[in-house]
Protein backbone atom coordinates (compact mmCIF):
# COMPACT_ATOMS: atom_id res chain seq x y z
CA UNK A 1 0.00 0.00 0.00
CA UNK A 2 1.47 3.05 -0.81
CA UNK A 3 0.92 6.79 0.84
CA UNK A 4 1.68 8.88 -2.19
CA UNK A 5 2.26 8.07 -5.96
CA UNK A 6 6.04 8.71 -5.16
CA UNK A 7 5.95 5.60 -2.79
CA UNK A 8 5.76 5.10 0.69
CA UNK A 9 7.30 8.69 2.48
CA UNK A 10 9.75 7.76 5.69
CA UNK A 11 11.78 10.14 7.72
CA UNK A 12 15.05 10.37 9.49
CA UNK A 13 16.54 11.75 12.42
CA UNK A 14 19.87 10.81 12.67
CA UNK A 15 22.90 8.52 11.30
CA UNK A 16 26.30 7.41 12.39
CA UNK A 17 25.08 8.55 15.17
CA UNK A 18 24.66 12.42 14.47
CA UNK A 19 21.84 13.61 15.67
CA UNK A 20 19.99 16.21 12.51
CA UNK A 21 18.70 18.45 14.73
CA UNK A 22 22.89 19.43 15.54
CA UNK A 23 23.49 20.37 12.42
CA UNK A 24 22.44 24.13 12.93
CA UNK A 25 20.39 23.73 9.70
CA UNK A 26 16.27 23.84 9.61
CA UNK A 27 15.11 20.10 8.91
CA UNK A 28 12.17 19.90 6.51
CA UNK A 29 9.39 17.20 7.25
CA UNK A 30 7.86 17.66 3.52
CA UNK A 31 10.98 18.08 1.27
CA UNK A 32 13.85 16.04 0.51
CA UNK A 33 17.16 16.89 1.98
CA UNK A 34 18.63 19.63 0.16
CA UNK A 35 22.67 19.77 -0.67
CA UNK A 36 23.12 22.54 2.12
CA UNK A 37 21.70 19.22 4.70
CA UNK A 38 24.50 16.73 3.11
CA UNK A 39 27.13 19.39 2.95
CA UNK A 40 26.46 20.32 6.67
CA UNK A 41 26.15 16.52 7.52
CA UNK A 42 29.32 15.85 6.33
CA UNK A 43 31.12 18.64 7.62
CA UNK A 44 29.64 17.32 11.14
CA UNK A 45 30.71 13.53 10.05
CA UNK A 46 34.40 15.44 9.49
CA UNK A 47 34.69 16.73 12.80
CA UNK A 48 33.15 13.57 14.68
CA UNK A 49 35.25 10.68 12.73
CA UNK A 50 38.26 10.47 11.02
CA UNK A 51 38.20 7.20 9.19
CA UNK A 52 36.20 3.90 8.10
CA UNK A 53 37.22 2.53 11.81
CA UNK A 54 35.24 5.20 13.40
CA UNK A 55 32.09 4.22 11.82
CA UNK A 56 29.01 1.96 13.10
CA UNK A 57 29.94 -2.08 12.86
CA UNK A 58 26.44 -2.78 11.72
CA UNK A 59 26.59 -0.32 8.52
CA UNK A 60 29.86 -1.59 7.71
CA UNK A 61 28.87 -5.18 7.90
CA UNK A 62 25.59 -4.20 5.47
CA UNK A 63 27.83 -3.15 3.14
CA UNK A 64 30.15 -5.80 3.03
CA UNK A 65 27.18 -7.77 2.25
CA UNK A 66 26.70 -5.80 -0.41
CA UNK A 67 30.06 -6.43 -2.16
CA UNK A 68 29.56 -10.18 -2.83
CA UNK A 69 26.32 -9.59 -5.20
CA UNK A 70 27.51 -6.53 -6.89
CA UNK A 71 30.66 -8.31 -7.49
CA UNK A 72 28.44 -10.75 -9.66
CA UNK A 73 28.02 -8.06 -12.23
CA UNK A 74 31.62 -7.21 -12.35
CA UNK A 75 34.29 -8.77 -14.56
CA UNK A 76 38.33 -7.72 -14.83
CA UNK A 77 39.03 -5.06 -16.77
CA UNK A 78 35.44 -3.26 -16.42
CA UNK A 79 34.97 0.69 -16.13
CA UNK A 80 32.63 1.33 -13.30
CA UNK A 81 30.90 4.18 -12.13
CA UNK A 82 29.37 4.67 -8.28
CA UNK A 83 26.73 7.18 -8.54
CA UNK A 84 25.92 8.57 -5.39
CA UNK A 85 28.80 7.07 -3.04
CA UNK A 86 28.25 9.16 -0.05
CA UNK A 87 30.88 8.24 2.50
CA UNK A 88 32.91 5.44 -0.14
CA UNK A 89 32.72 3.08 2.07
CA UNK A 90 31.78 0.31 -0.41
CA UNK A 91 33.60 1.87 -3.01
CA UNK A 92 37.10 1.12 -0.85
CA UNK A 93 35.50 -2.00 -0.38
CA UNK A 94 34.96 -2.88 -3.54
CA UNK A 95 38.60 -1.48 -4.90
CA UNK A 96 40.34 -3.50 -2.76
CA UNK A 97 39.44 -6.57 -3.59
CA UNK A 98 39.96 -6.24 -7.07
CA UNK A 99 42.58 -4.13 -8.51
CA UNK A 100 41.89 -5.66 -12.18
CA UNK A 101 38.82 -2.48 -12.28
CA UNK A 102 38.56 1.03 -12.04
CA UNK A 103 35.80 3.16 -10.13
CA UNK A 104 34.77 6.64 -11.30
CA UNK A 105 33.14 8.68 -8.57
CA UNK A 106 30.56 10.78 -8.42
CA UNK A 107 28.31 12.09 -5.15
CA UNK A 108 25.73 15.19 -4.81
CA UNK A 109 28.18 16.50 -1.70
CA UNK A 110 31.68 17.48 -2.45
CA UNK A 111 31.75 16.59 1.61
CA UNK A 112 31.69 13.12 1.70
CA UNK A 113 35.07 11.80 0.45
CA UNK A 114 37.87 12.59 2.67
CA UNK A 115 37.81 8.84 4.79
CA UNK A 116 38.28 7.64 1.08
CA UNK A 117 40.63 10.10 0.08
CA UNK A 118 42.58 8.73 3.28
CA UNK A 119 42.98 5.09 1.90
CA UNK A 120 46.48 5.40 0.29
CA UNK A 121 46.54 1.36 -0.67
CA UNK A 122 43.53 2.44 -2.59
CA UNK A 123 45.03 3.39 -6.65
CA UNK A 124 41.83 2.56 -8.84
CA UNK A 125 39.36 4.78 -7.74
CA UNK A 126 38.99 8.46 -9.14
CA UNK A 127 36.89 11.18 -8.31
CA UNK A 128 34.22 13.38 -10.77
CA UNK A 129 33.41 16.53 -9.94
CA UNK A 130 31.15 16.83 -13.09
CA UNK A 131 29.40 14.53 -14.98
CA UNK A 132 28.76 14.75 -18.54
CA UNK A 133 26.18 12.80 -20.10
CA UNK A 134 27.64 13.73 -23.80
CA UNK A 135 31.08 12.49 -23.06
CA UNK A 136 33.32 10.26 -24.89
CA UNK A 137 34.07 7.99 -21.48
CA UNK A 138 31.44 5.15 -21.54
CA UNK A 139 30.85 2.85 -18.24
CA UNK A 140 31.00 -1.38 -18.34
CA UNK A 141 29.24 -1.14 -15.04
CA UNK A 142 27.22 1.74 -13.53
CA UNK A 143 25.85 1.31 -9.91
CA UNK A 144 23.49 3.24 -6.82
CA UNK A 145 23.17 2.06 -4.02
CA UNK A 146 20.83 3.34 -1.61
CA UNK A 147 20.39 6.23 -3.82
CA UNK A 148 17.19 6.02 -5.37
CA UNK A 149 14.82 6.89 -2.71
CA UNK A 150 16.14 10.01 -2.51
CA UNK A 151 14.55 11.21 -5.57
CA UNK A 152 11.38 11.68 -6.91
CA UNK A 153 10.08 9.85 -9.83
CA UNK A 154 10.81 12.58 -12.52
CA UNK A 155 14.08 13.32 -11.70
CA UNK A 156 14.77 9.04 -11.36
CA UNK A 157 13.58 8.93 -14.98
CA UNK A 158 15.46 12.05 -15.91
CA UNK A 159 18.86 10.78 -14.50
CA UNK A 160 18.37 7.08 -15.52
CA UNK A 161 18.42 8.76 -18.66
CA UNK A 162 21.26 10.39 -18.40
CA UNK A 163 23.44 7.37 -17.06
CA UNK A 164 22.14 4.86 -19.53
CA UNK A 165 23.97 7.55 -22.46
CA UNK A 166 27.27 6.58 -20.57
CA UNK A 167 26.83 3.00 -20.75
CA UNK A 168 28.90 0.66 -23.19
CA UNK A 169 27.09 -1.03 -25.72
CA UNK A 170 26.94 -4.02 -23.67
CA UNK A 171 27.07 -1.85 -20.05
CA UNK A 172 25.03 -2.93 -16.92
CA UNK A 173 23.06 -0.75 -14.85
CA UNK A 174 22.34 -1.51 -11.27
CA UNK A 175 19.78 -0.25 -9.11
CA UNK A 176 20.05 -1.41 -5.47
CA UNK A 177 17.72 -0.20 -2.85
CA UNK A 178 15.61 -1.82 0.14
CA UNK A 179 12.44 -3.04 -1.23
CA UNK A 180 9.40 -1.76 0.48
CA UNK A 181 6.84 -4.26 2.20
CA UNK A 182 3.35 -4.30 3.89
CA UNK A 183 4.43 -2.12 6.76
CA UNK A 184 1.36 -2.45 8.04
CA UNK A 185 2.05 -5.96 9.08
CA UNK A 186 4.19 -6.37 12.50
CA UNK A 187 5.71 -8.91 10.96
CA UNK A 188 7.32 -7.72 7.89
CA UNK A 189 8.32 -4.50 9.63
CA UNK A 190 10.17 -6.33 12.31
CA UNK A 191 11.95 -8.65 9.34
CA UNK A 192 13.01 -5.21 7.98
CA UNK A 193 14.19 -3.79 11.09
CA UNK A 194 16.49 -6.83 11.21
CA UNK A 195 18.37 -6.06 8.68
CA UNK A 196 19.54 -2.62 10.31
CA UNK A 197 17.88 -0.47 8.25
CA UNK A 198 17.08 2.24 10.85
CA UNK A 199 15.94 4.36 8.57
CA UNK A 200 12.67 2.71 8.30
CA UNK A 201 11.75 2.84 12.17
CA UNK A 202 10.33 6.57 11.17
CA UNK A 203 8.13 5.73 8.93
CA UNK A 204 5.17 7.22 10.04
CA UNK A 205 7.05 10.34 12.13
CA UNK A 206 7.32 12.68 9.85
CA UNK A 207 5.39 15.38 12.35
CA UNK A 208 8.54 15.54 14.45
CA UNK A 209 10.11 18.72 14.31
CA UNK A 210 13.74 16.64 14.38
CA UNK A 211 13.20 14.88 11.74
CA UNK A 212 13.85 15.18 7.69
CA UNK A 213 12.19 13.71 5.15
CA UNK A 214 14.32 11.33 4.05
CA UNK A 215 12.59 9.82 0.69
CA UNK A 216 10.64 7.15 -0.49
CA UNK A 217 10.70 3.30 0.06
CA UNK A 218 9.81 1.44 -3.37
CA UNK A 219 9.23 -1.80 -5.00
CA UNK A 220 11.36 -3.87 -7.43
CA UNK A 221 8.44 -3.09 -9.94
CA UNK A 222 8.32 0.26 -9.15
CA UNK A 223 12.21 0.81 -10.26
CA UNK A 224 11.44 -1.58 -12.97
CA UNK A 225 8.66 0.43 -14.58
CA UNK A 226 10.92 3.65 -14.34
CA UNK A 227 14.06 1.80 -16.05
CA UNK A 228 11.35 0.86 -18.69
CA UNK A 229 10.88 5.02 -19.20
CA UNK A 230 14.31 5.06 -19.45
CA UNK A 231 14.40 2.29 -22.29
CA UNK A 232 16.48 -0.07 -19.77
CA UNK A 233 15.57 -3.60 -19.71
CA UNK A 234 15.59 -5.93 -16.42
CA UNK A 235 18.28 -8.73 -17.04
CA UNK A 236 18.99 -10.14 -14.14
CA UNK A 237 17.74 -9.34 -10.50
CA UNK A 238 19.47 -10.78 -7.09
CA UNK A 239 18.23 -10.14 -3.00
CA UNK A 240 20.55 -10.71 -0.41
CA UNK A 241 20.76 -9.19 3.23
CA UNK A 242 17.06 -7.54 2.61
CA UNK A 243 18.70 -5.72 -0.68
CA UNK A 244 17.69 -6.23 -4.17
CA UNK A 245 19.96 -5.74 -6.69
CA UNK A 246 18.24 -5.00 -10.16
CA UNK A 247 20.41 -5.25 -13.45
CA UNK A 248 19.59 -3.53 -16.59
CA UNK A 249 20.89 -3.24 -20.20
CA UNK A 250 19.99 -0.70 -23.27
CA UNK A 251 16.47 -1.83 -24.93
Amino acid sequence: MKLSKEGIPFWQGDWQKIKFEELGIDLDPKKLPSSNFYNAFYLKLKSNYSNFNDLEDEWKVNKKNSIKPLSYFINNGDRILSYGYGIGYMEYLLSSSNNQISIDCFDFSDESNFMLKKQKNVQNIQFLNVLNANSSLKYDVIYLCQVMYALKIEDSITLLNKLRNLLTKNGKLIIIHTPCVNLFSIINLKSILKFNFPFLKNIYSGIDKNLQFWGYSRTDSDYIDLAKKSHLNLVSKIYESGQSFLCFSKS
